[in-house]
């Protein structure tokens, strides 16, 4: 690892990050919605919409339900979405949105520059999401679809998640690691739906490093998905300085997860840890 952080406890820590990796079910909430701003790109959880860097939007202060302004009148009828509410009981523990949109951004896409990177057409983007995250079945359909808007809509349902495949407090952990051992041990720590969808990602993400097409390396892309993929401290404001150094330290995290050895993600998603 590039950087050190020094905790005041390993275990304490450990346990901790165990405990924030368990995949909670879908609640009910209250609500309780305050205007907000950010410099990160967020997607409305009612629209799947983005909110741009500064744009005035507003937030759930108790589970951090993140909506356009004028979407808040239907915000009774969302509810902040789990990872574990899209995934099938039969099959793998990934969700069928990233099984479909990864199968196709690999057997089409691995020879076009800049996945990840080059946006898609926002507006099919939008449309895309909100079908997928509805569960409506469109892996049939989804062979018409530009490799780009894909790649847009593998990044709105990251973000738009409830809780992120690794929870903010599992960040400096990941951070004091030296070996690639200790990364992979890191990552058992996490709950198995979480556990198995990162996996999973990170093995599609290793093929477009390996294609020398995309012109995507490990540095690129954690720099294009590590804040989809690594979570924030709720209810934790920060300066703009820290969020910075925060976002650094995502990218190094992530950057590393998509350097360690295909075989170690493989034995990780066939529950080998």
């Amino acid at each position: 690892m590039k950087i050190k952080l020094h905790l005041k406890s390993s275990s304490s820590r450990r346990a901790a990050a165990v405990s924030e990796s368990s995949s909670p079910g879908t609640q009910v909430c209250s609500h309780q919605l305050d205007k907000t701003g950010s410099i990160l790109h967020k997607t409305c959880q009612a629209c799947q919409g983005s909110i741009w860097p500064g744009q005035l939007h507003v937030k759930c202060s108790h589970c951090m339900l993140v909506l356009h302004a004028a979407c808040k009148e239907s915000v009774a009828k969302v509810l902040p979405r789990s990872l574990t509410d899209f995934i099938s009981t039969e099959g793998v523990a990934v969700p069928s949105i990233l099984v479909n949109c990864l199968a196709q951004i690999e057997s089409r896409g691995l020879d076009t520059e800049g996945l990840y990177r080059v946006p898609g057409d926002d507006r099919k983007i939008k449309a895309l999401s909100a079908k997928l995250a509805v569960g409506e079945n469109l892996g049939h359909r989804l062979a018409d679809v530009d490799v780009h808007v894909l790649c847009g809509v593998v990044k709105e349902f990251l973000r738009s998640l409830k809780h992120s495949l690794i929870p903010a407090g599992m960040q400096s952990l990941f951070l004091t690691m030296d070996s690639e051992q200790e990364v992979q041990q890191g990552v058992c720590m996490l709950a198995p739906p979480y556990r198995d969808t990162l996996a999973f990602l990170m093995l599609h993400l290793q093929k477009v490093v390996k294609s020398g097409a995309t012109k995507m390396s490990a540095e690129s892309l954690s720099t294009v998905l590590a804040m989809s993929v690594i979570g924030n401290i709720e209810g934790k404001e920060m300066q703009l300085e820290d969020m910075l150094l925060d976002n650094r330290d995502k990218r190094i995290v992530m950057e590393e997860m998509i350097k360690m050895d295909p075989t170690a993600w493989k034995m990780i998603l066939a529950g080998k840890c």
